[in-house]
């Protein structure tokens, strides 16, 4: 009973391992153009991801310091909220951008993000 058993599921496994082997799909050859644009993107992805954190953590103290804040002080809180939220909101559609950018249109993407970076990374720093 118990090697009947043992059978049974050795030879369930087999046929579920033997249909998945044939679900692989070949590797596509890729350029080595294609592979250094791929790395860009991925750095560029990354660099526009940071800002975007340091500017949703920024949001979120100014948000906090309005809360408590006077009237006077207040309005200028909420100008450099406003300001926030459009960076969030630019960084956000410059993120989407570069990560579905084709090679043909990667450096025009690639400037751009890298401009709207640099300028957001300013902002950051006067805000401190």
């Amino acid at each position: 009973m118990r090697n009947i058993l043992f059978a049974t599921t050795f030879l369930l496994s087999a046929t579920q391992l033997s249909a998945q082997a044939g679900t692989t799909t070949p590797l596509q050859a890729t350029s080595p153009t294609q592979d250094e644009t791929k790395t860009e993107i991925r750095a560029m992805s990354g660099k526009l991801k940071d800002s975007l954190g340091l500017v949703s953590q920024q949001l979120m103290s100014v948000e906090k310091r309005i809360s408590v804040a006077t009237p006077e002080a207040s309005e200028g809180l909420q100008q450099t909220r406003g300001e926030l939220v459009t960076a969030k909101t630019e960084l956000e559609a410059s993120l989407t951008a570069v990560n579905s950018s084709s090679p043909e249109e990667w450096k025009g993407t690639k400037a751009k993000a890298e401009a709207l970076n640099e300028r957001v990374l300013a902002m950051l720093s006067g805000l401190k």
